[in-house]
């Protein structure tokens, strides 16, 4: 009776091990299959770690503080920028609003600039607002975003300026503790006077990016990791996003030889080498893509791409400097500036 028994424990062992084994299978076939550009390696909590919401436990739960002293669109703008994420990422991730900070997952708050931010505040630009996670004994307890209610200046901040903000930094508090290498997208780490100018548009990538960290395994959640079914583990999913990665490479390299003065064939390969952070290669076929540029467009899209290729560079002047090549170049006629 004791060896049926043991029998059956370990058949039953063997048979979820294989039923994970097939799962981790079935999701790394998707992930070479299917079209997915992101920046899912920069979005590693302290560079290592899978930081996430747990999906057994969905809905998010999200406080927002009411404005009091400052313009309703303060907080309408949080309330709006959730129905964005909402919108775009579907079953992804599901938001509930709730009434009191105590036992949201997700707090926003408006703070006096004489109130510093957080020493652990996890994106680069703290002039304007924060994110906190709060993580205990390698759980994450809460995410906490605070944003400052006026400039150095003692001004109120543009309604366009709060929304893209607040756009940005729930990217952050659903896990993204990165940012994106793609100017446009709304989880750059852009400058205030740009994020100012942008829209609040949340591009294929920022989606692709959270539908992997969804995907994957965390190190860190709120509640019991094993509760969620379905997950690949981290291991996996980046062998298999840098085996995706270098055949997108070899693609992209025959492409540009095949179509030979193709524009946008070099510009996806400046793109490729940015994200190998291999800039050298990066500028050789930008230029490769701006001196074939036989549309406005094309012409536009290389500009962004020396923009972009100078932000990596910290030469903010350069960057700004083709970002109005870019606009230029979006006149009736082709404006081809010096080098």
């Amino acid at each position: 009776m004791k060896k049926v028994f043991i029998s059956f424990i370990l058949l039953s062992i063997s048979t979820v091990v294989f039923a994970q084994n097939v799962d981790n299978q079935v999701l790394k076939q998707t992930i070479l299959y299917e079209d997915y550009g992101n920046y899912l390696q920069n979005s590693l909590y302290e560079g290592k770690y899978i930081l996430r919401w747990n999906k057994a436990y969905f809905p998010i739960k999200v406080y927002v503080e009411p404005a009091l002293d400052v313009p309703v669109y303060y907080s309408d703008s949080f309330l709006k920028a959730l129905k964005i994420w909402q919108n775009n990422l579907g079953k992804i991730a599901v938001f509930k609003l709730v009434t009191e900070s105590e036992g949201a997952d997700i707090s926003v708050f408006l703070v006096n600039k004489d109130n510093s931010m957080p020493q652990n505040c996890i994106n680069g630009n703290t002039e304007i607002a924060c994110v906190e996670p709060v993580i205990k004994k390698q759980k994450l307890k809460k995410m906490y975003i605070k944003m400052y209610k006026k400039d150095n200046e003692n001004k109120f901040y543009s309604p366009n300026l709060v929304l893209n903000t607040a756009v940005h930094e729930l990217g952050h508090a659903l896990g993204i503790m990165g940012h994106s290498n793609d100017p446009n997208s709304i989880m750059f780490n852009a400058k205030i006077s740009q994020l100012e100018q942008m829209q609040p548009i949340i591009n294929t990538e920022d989606i692709t990016t959270l539908k992997l960290l969804y995907m994957t395994q965390p190190d860190i959640t709120n509640n019991d990791k094993n509760k969620e079914k379905r997950n690949i583990d981290a291991d996996t999913m980046f062998s298999t996003l840098s085996e995706k990665h270098d055949s997108v490479v070899l693609n992209a390299i025959n492409e540009a030889r095949v179509l030979k003065e193709d524009s946008s064939a070099f510009l996806r390969l400046a793109y490729i080498y940015q994200g190998m952070h291999d800039y050298d290669d990066m500028l050789k076929y930008l230029k490769l893509a701006k001196e074939n540029a036989k549309t406005q467009e094309e012409l536009y899209n290389a500009y962004i791409g020396f923009s972009s290729y100078y932000t990596d560079k910290d030469n903010t002047v350069k960057a700004v400097w083709y970002l109005v090549r870019a606009h230029l170049s979006k006149n009736k006629k082709l404006v081809f500036m010096v080098e």
